[in-house]
């Protein structure tokens, strides 16, 4: 029979010979271990019941925010379903359900304050990033894996989530920044964006990384007086909240951020619906 520890090495091990567990996941899994170990013992696998989970979850509630309970509860589903497929008596792992995730409301600016960050820029290449992002709705990945040759015509493409490639489109803003930016280059690297401080020595140029792009907004937004904070995925929710002022479909809007649920599209109505309500309480009079 195991122990809870030893539960919990069994299947972190599993994960790491067979699926690549990064470090950070098995930060969390030590978490779920030593605190559900502290709450009933490091007692045997099974002896633990339902009823002492459900206590466990209780308790985590009155300490824990509810991102972390459900990050909990999950990692104890999956070692619990590990051990009932080696068929360990342990109670049945389909009891465990998860609290719903709470989906954060997306944060965005406007189309005048978008133009207020590329007029605060002096670099014409910093004015390109930021009017790509928000002109196309690409995500931070996106948007640096992208190749000089990715954009010889109006429309790209880009692979996203799950490698799945969906078509964007450039404005003629961008189109514009993008090709004072193309003309400014002497270099043969194929990426669209590269950084020009590195310290490699032969002082190539090298493609920029996440963290030149959120330094870049971060400037800009400071520069431009926005209180607001402003990154790649604030681009993108503002990107999409335009279309949905503008009276885009639906469908049409989720093709064009790549989501594959429609679901995670629909969390943009909330905002339009607020703006809704705005525009009613200041024109509407009883």
């Amino acid at each position: 029979m195991m122990l809870i520890s030893e539960a919990f090495e069994a299947y972190a091990l599993d994960r790491v010979v067979f699926r690549n567990q990064s470090k950070q996941t098995e930060e969390h899994y030590d978490l779920c271990r030593r605190s559900f170990a502290d709450f009933v013992g490091d007692i045997e696998v099974g002896a633990i019941t339902f009823p002492m989970l459900r206590n466990w979850k209780f308790e985590l509630d009155k300490t824990k925010n509810a991102a972390t309970v459900r990050n909990y509860l999950s990692c104890f589903r999956m070692v619990w379903k590990y051990l009932a497929r080696k068929n360990m008596p342990v109670f049945d792992p389909e009891l465990i359900e998860l609290p719903r995730r709470e989906q954060p409301k997306p944060v965005f600016i406007t189309s005048e304050q978008v133009q207020q960050l590329i007029d605060s820029c002096i670099r014409v290449r910093s004015k390109a990033i930021i009017s790509l992002l928000y002109g196309s709705g690409i995500r931070l990945g996106e948007l640096i894996s992208l190749d000089r040759s990715d954009m010889d015509s109006d429309t790209f493409a880009v692979r996203g989530k799950n490698r799945k490639v969906r078509p964007c489109f450039l404005d003629e803003r961008t189109k514009l920044l993008l090709d004072e930016y193309l003309r400014t280059r002497r270099d043969s690297h194929p990426a669209l964006f590269i950084s020009t401080q590195h310290n490699t020595p032969d002082r190539s140029p090298l493609r920029m990384t996440p963290t030149n792009i959120q330094l870049i907004l971060r400037l800009a937004r400071q520069n431009a007086g926005l209180i607001k904070k402003v990154t790649p995925h604030t681009l993108r929710h503002s990107f999409a909240t335009n279309l949905l002022f503008n009276n885009c479909d639906i469908r049409y809007t989720q093709a064009m951020l790549g989501h594959a649920d429609i679901r995670t599209t629909m969390a943009y109505t909330h905002i339009v619906d607020e703006r809704l309500h705005e525009v009613f309480k200041k024109f509407h009079t009883v």
